[in-house]
């Protein structure tokens, strides 16, 4: 059995992780590392750190150990790290661990969103091969240290979204949603507001998809 973790636009060199363990965690051998699972050409570890997924693995680790890790590296390089894309989020990691969510219609959504990535991607450089569905089998824990606003991402889109957390629900796969850095608001300003909230600053402003009711959401909040 091992822990699922989403990553996307992050990345961990395996020195971070070698170093944590001969400083910490001397029990767990130094070049343990994560098994890939790459979606839509996700590439790890990489050549420099991201703190996200640096903090994701030196956390899980001592927890898990002697389990293991699988990481989901989602999208190439170019949509990870937003140089291209519409702002989609999780439906390409989705549509990997589960084929028919690939054409699955509700809420007037079928299949990816104009804002999620295509692929063969147009960037020649970029993954070129054709968008991957049902190509890994989830964990039964999934832990996603990322999140978007609600206000953020279309309605039906993130509805769409619920129902597939639902169904891995029903499977036995539960998913952990990081509640995000600021509460029920954003973390920096929205709608013009700097607390974060919306309208005139006093509406609420909450994460998707830790607003999901067939997600655990958990953080510091």
């Amino acid at each position: 059995m091992e822990l699922g973790i989403f990553e996307e636009g992050d990345f961990h060199p395996q020195v971070d992780l070698t170093e944590f363990f001969v400083t910490f965690a001397n029990y767990i051998p130094p070049l343990t590392h994560p098994n890939l699972e790459s979606i839509d050409g996700g590439v790890a570890p990489f050549s420099y750190a991201g703190g996200e997924s640096d903090l994701d693995f030196q956390i899980s680790y001592p927890l898990i150990w002697p389990q293991n890790s699988i990481l989901y590296q989602t999208d190439d390089i170019f949509y990870a790290t937003g140089v291209e894309g519409g702002g989609g989020f999780l439906n390409t990691f989705l549509d990997a661990i589960d084929g028919s969510y690939c054409t699955y219609s509700a809420y007037g959504e079928t299949g990816d969103s104009s804002i999620d990535p295509v692929y063969p991607d147009p960037i020649l450089l970029g993954y070129q091969g054709t968008r991957q569905c049902g190509v890994y089998k989830p964990t039964n824990v999934i832990s996603i240290s990322y999140g978007e606003q609600e206000d953020d991402l279309p309605t039906n889109y993130q509805q769409r979204q619920c129902n597939e957390f639902m169904k891995l629900g029903l499977q036995v796969t539960s998913v952990l949603i990081a509640s995000g850095d600021s509460g029920v608001a954003a973390r920096g300003t929205d709608d013009w507001n700097a607390d974060g909230c919306l309208g005139n600053g006093e509406i609420f402003n909450p994460d998707f998809p830790a607003s999901c009711p067939y997600v655990t959401s958990a953080g510091r909040e």
